[in-house]
Order: C-alpha cells, then sequence, then structure tokens
C-alpha cells in the first residue's frame, strides 16, 4: 500500500518504540520456575492450586500487552494511505463508419480494461469518454486530425499511452508528435515497414533514443512474404497476375509480392494498377490472355469485385488471394467485397497480418460475444492483445509512492519498448523488435465460405522465430 512521506516516518518511529517496550516487558517477565519457587519461598507451604493460578494470572497479563502491541503496529502498517492514482488509456480510431469493424476494435479495447486487474494498489486505469478519439475527417482516417488528437492527449500527463492508431498513413502524421512527447503508441493494425524501418521512420522521430511505438500486426513485406508462400505452398501454384496497390513502389504490396514470389521460385506473368472502370476491363482480358494459375490483388478489394465480375471460366475459377482489406465484412454488408463479388468470390483468399490461430482466440471471441453479443472483427483481438500488452507492463511496474502521472507514463514508455519482454496476450505470447515490430511475424489466412457467405478461417503460419 501507498502512504504519504509523514505516515510512514511515524510509523518507522513508533514501530521502533512499541518494540522496544515489547522486549523491556518481556526481559523483566519471570519464567514459570522462577515464579514458583518465588512464591512457595514467601508463602511456604500455601496452597498449590492458588500457587498455580497466580502464576497463570500473571502469565495472561504478559500475554495480553503483547498482543496489544502487535495489534497497533499492524494496524499502523495498514494505516492512512494514498488514493491509487487515476491513470487514462486513450484511444486513437477512424470511427463513425470510416472503417469497416473499427467500432469492434474500440469495444475489444474497453473490455480489456474493464476486466479484472487491470489497476492495483498505487493506480487504477480507465478509458474515459473523451480518451476515445476519432481521427475520420467526411468519411476518412485523415493524419492532420490524428495528430491534433495525439497534441491533446500529450497535454495531459495522466494519459500514459494510446492505442491506435488504425491507419499507417495517420501513424506516419502521429508518430512525430507521441515521440517529442514521449508518449507510448500501440497500433492494432498499421503495416507500412517505413513506420518502423529505414530513413523514413528515422525522418519521423526527434528523439530516436526514447521509441515510443510498438504494434502487433505484422509489416507488409512479411504479409507479402506470407501471401507468397501461401500461393506457392499451401495452394501450390507456380504462376500468377499481381495487381498493385497503388503503383509499382518500393512499399506497395504488390512490389513486395512479386519480390517474395520470384524469390521463392515462382512466375509473374502481368501486373498492373487497378483504379478506373477501364482498368478494371483491361486487367480481365490481360488475365485470360495470359492465362496465370493465380490472382495476388494488393490494393484495397474496391475494383476486386468489379473485377470478378468481367472474368469467365476459367479465369473466374483461378485462386483470387488478397489482403485483409477483403475482409471488411460478410455477404449480406452492402458494399463489402463479398457483397459485390457475389458467387465469384467462390475462390477467394484473405491474408490477415496477425495469428488467430493462438490458444487465447478462442477465448477472446467467447468474452467478446459474451459481452456484446455479436462477433467481433478480425482486428478486434489486436485491439485487445495491445490493451493486454499495456496493462501487463503497468503491473510489473514498480514505482515509489510519490510518483506522479508523467512518471508512470515515460516507465511504460520504456517498459513496453524494452525489446525481447514477452506477453501472453490473445494473439499468442509475443514480443517487439528493437523497431518496435512484432515477434513472430505471423498470418493467418480467410477463405470465402458459401453456406454462410462469409469469411471462414483457414490456416495460419509463422514467419520469423518468436519468444
Amino acid at each position: 500500500m501507498s502512504r504519504a512521506f509523514g505516515d510512514e516516518l511515524l510509523e518507522v518511529r513508533l514501530r521502533a518504540v512499541m518494540e522496544e517496550r515489547a522486549e523491556e516487558v518481556a526481559s523483566r517477565a519471570w519464567t514459570s520456575q522462577e515464579m514458583t519457587a518465588e512464591l512457595v519461598a514467601r508463602l511456604g507451604g500455601a496452597d498449590r492450586a492458588a500457587l498455580r493460578r497466580r502464576q497463570l494470572l500473571r502469565v495472561g497479563l504478559l500475554a495480553g500487552v503483547l498482543v496489544l502491541l502487535f495489534l497497533a503496529i499492524a494496524l499502523l502498517a495498514g494505516g492512512p494511505t494514498r488514493a491509487p492514482l487515476a491513470l487514462r488509456l486513450a484511444v486513437d480510431l477512424p470511427l463513425g463508419g470510416a472503417e469497416p469493424g473499427t467500432d469492434t476494435v474500440l469495444n475489444a479495447i474497453q473490455l480489456a480494461v474493464r476486466t479484472p486487474a487491470g489497476g492495483g494498489p498505487l493506480f487504477s486505469i480507465e478509458i474515459p469518454p473523451d480518451g476515445v478519439f476519432n481521427d475520420a475527417v467526411a468519411g476518412s482516417p485523415d493524419g492532420a486530425r490524428g495528430a491534433d488528437n495525439m497534441r491533446v492527449v500529450a497535454g495531459d500527463a495522466r494519459n500514459v499511452a494510446v492505442i491506435g492508431p488504425y491507419n499507417s498513413p495517420v501513424a506516419a502524421a502521429e508518430i512525430p508528435v507521441t515521440n517529442a512527447a514521449g508518449v507510448l503508441e500501440c497500433s492494432p493494425s498499421n503495416t507500412a515497414p517505413g513506420l518502423t524501418i529505414g530513413q523514413a521512420a528515422a525522418a519521423l522521430r526527434s528523439r530516436p533514443d526514447r521509441p515510443n511505438y510498438v504494434r502487433v500486426a505484422t509489416t507488409d513485406d512479411m504479409l507479402a512474404e506470407g501471401a507468397a508462400r501461401f500461393v506457392l505452398g499451401s495452394l501450390g501454384k507456380r504462376t500468377a497476375y499481381v495487381i498493385y496497390a497503388g503503383g509499382a513502389g518500393p512499399e506497395d504490396p504488390g512490389t513486395l509480392f512479386i519480390q517474395h514470389f520470384e524469390g521463392l521460385g515462382g512466375t509473374v506473368l502481368g501486373d498492373a494498377r487497378l483504379s478506373t472502370a477501364d482498368d478494371v476491363a483491361r486487367i480481365a482480358a490481360e488475365i485470360e490472355a495470359l492465362r496465370p494459375e493465380a490472382i495476388f490483388d494488393g490494393g484495397k478489394g474496391d475494383g476486386a469485385g468489379r473485377l470478378l465480375d468481367l472474368l469467365s471460366p476459367p479465369a473466374l475459377t483461378l485462386p483470387f488471394v488478397g489482403l485483409d482489406s477483403l475482409l471488411d465484412g460478410p455477404r449480406s454488408e452492402p458494399g463489402s467485397f463479398l457483397n459485390l463479388a457475389g458467387e465469384r468470390a467462390a475462390h477467394a483468399f484473405a491474408v490477415f497480418p496477425a495469428n488467430l490461430a493462438s490458444d487465447g482466440w478462442p477465448a477472446f471471441v467467447a468474452h467478446y460475444r459474451t459481452a456484446f453479443q455479436a462477433p467481433p472483427a478480425p482486428y478486434a483481438v489486436a485491439g485487445y492483445a495491445c490493451a493486454e500488452v499495456i496493462l501487463a507492463a503497468l503491473q510489473q511496474l514498480t514505482l515509489p509512492p510519490s510518483a506522479g502521472p508523467a512518471d508512470w507514463r515515460e516507465a511504460l514508455r520504456a517498459a513496453v519498448t524494452t525489446p525481447g519482454t514477452v506477453y501472453t496476450t490473445a494473439l499468442g505470447r509475443l514480443s517487439f523488435d528493437a523497431n518496435g515490430d512484432v515477434r513472430p511475424a505471423s498470418i493467418s489466412v480467410y477463405e470465402y465460405d458459401g453456406s454462410s457467405e462469409d469469411w471462414t478461417f483457414r490456416e495460419a503460419s509463422q514467419l520469423t522465430a518468436g519468444p
């Protein structure tokens, strides 16, 4: 328990005095043999039963004094205490429908913080209503809004950490603010490699000596490798057609997939960027002419449904492998990939940047369903895992009672960004490397289930060593 300094000093002095008095009383007490000998000598043959009664009375009085002294010491030990320090956890997500499923991510984070063992005798932790930040503007994630949110978070020392952001471009705008302020960020879903690696990452940090950013999602380079291994290994396909997300840039998932696919022995027969209606028709014609064994779509999937609609057999039966952006809802969800593709999604697969086959996943899903009477979106478990990491790290900190919110913020930042610390989460056992990237890097693959008209888990694989 924590105490004010004056209470601790008073306790020490009183304890010393009481222990001294107890020793003095004990030193002056007679043993039962001494008492008997003295009484026999004085009374010379008095009734032995009376002597025994007097002897027991004296021993009882002495024991009572000692008990009272020790009770007083025990009461002082639990004496005046300081109320637990009220700490806050902030959340930054694109809410209001800007990104499908982010409402379940917020629910999962709040569920983790409400779960028992989230606090302790020295601190309590909560997500207050004004601690939930929306980084969307006009229905789209916005980096400038995210940076403004982080300035508000940094201005209140009680905000010891942030879970978010959801989108990598928003993270690129937020990290300079949180790094300068020393506020820990744990992202459930950022995948851009440049947030943590290379010159792009270095340019985001004015205090590289004070790392503050970690993520539980596997980066795009690892995600592309996992997709390439899935096409070559699980599906047994040796040739592919590749669709870029934005162009053939070095960090585009399409570019990264090509590097890994060809490095593992596969052959890319063609590639293109899908952005307009004309692109859809041209790409469909190229796929049918080139006859690849599989299609990889590194984009957001907004044009994928239209592309599948234009393909004809046998191209329509080719495995269509995309990334997590395809996991935007069941076929019944208006505007989702499955809704747009319909039955033509029968051979579709989506690669997700985390391990959803961990021992903690079923327990999380059951916990979430009980709390909200609905299933969570895939990234909800990643938000839950970020909360688990932060809560576990807070529990392990040993700060003096005099420590304030700013001390807890700094201690938490340093603890979570220390490489190699292992956390047990709903995503399994994980740690972070020196860059803040999760280890092990893992992926999960979903496939379309025609009976439920929704995505269903197929398999998971680990790409790097873990704890």
